[in-house]
């Protein structure tokens, strides 16, 4: 029961495929990511296995197709990135693989429709785009773009209109437009907003009635 014991220590995240079938939680020590299948009717996890990444991975992050996890190294800002077998929830790394960062960096998102991804570092948000059908990234044109103070955590609003920042040593929220067509981010005018001393992570709620 819960607790649920994993593979290694100091987890640092974890993320649940979008079928609901899987979890995968990012280990330091040693650097791997560990697999757990969820029971649909208790909720309780079963562990699979785990896969080592070389480095520690500090976040992670899966696509909306759920295809795909890309986990993000936090001392140099590479990408690892990894197939989703979806019977057995078991990862292998892609061609390609690690895509290269532009230094320390804490935080990673996936936009809704799986077309971009985002990483944020100590000043600025590096912004990719998924290219292709087989996960591969390739870095957008206009990217990086500034306007953040150590983004801890992102979140990317249902209508891919919006990303917001935690700013862990502004003790505040940047905001930023996405433009549709390109994935760029353009600060929005009242930015940044006032948040609680050292926020590490944020969340979008949509749709509440």
């Amino acid at each position: 029961g819960s607790p649920f014991a994993i593979s290694g220590t100091t987890p640092q995240a974890l993320v649940i495929d979008p079928r609901g079938k899987f979890v995968y939680v990012a280990n330091t020590q040693p650097s791997s990511i560990s697999i757990f299948e969820i029971d649909a009717q208790t909720g309780a996890l079963q562990s699979v296995s785990s896969v080592s990444t070389g480095t520690p991975a500090i976040a992670v992050a899966i696509a909306s197709d759920g295809k795909y996890l890309y986990a993000l190294n936090g001392s140099s800002g590479s990408i690892y990135a990894y197939g989703i077998n979806s019977v057995t929830g078991l990862l292998s790394p892609i061609s390609g693989s690690p895509f290269a960062g532009s230094g320390p960096s804490n935080s990673i998102v996936i936009n809704p429709l799986g077309k971009r991804l985002y990483v944020g570092n100590l000043s600025t948000i590096r912004g990719y785009r998924l290219f292709d059908n087989r996960g591969n990234l390739g870095v957008l044109p206009e990217s990086p773009y500034e306007g953040v103070s150590v983004a801890s955590g992102l979140s990317v609003d249902q209508s891919d209109s919006f990303l917001y920042a935690a700013n862990n040593s502004g003790n505040s929220i940047s905001g930023f437009q996405v433009d549709i067509a390109s994935g760029a981010l353009s600060p929005l005018t009242d930015s940044p907003y006032e948040a609680g001393a050292n926020p590490t992570s944020l969340t979008l709620v949509n749709g509440i009635q």
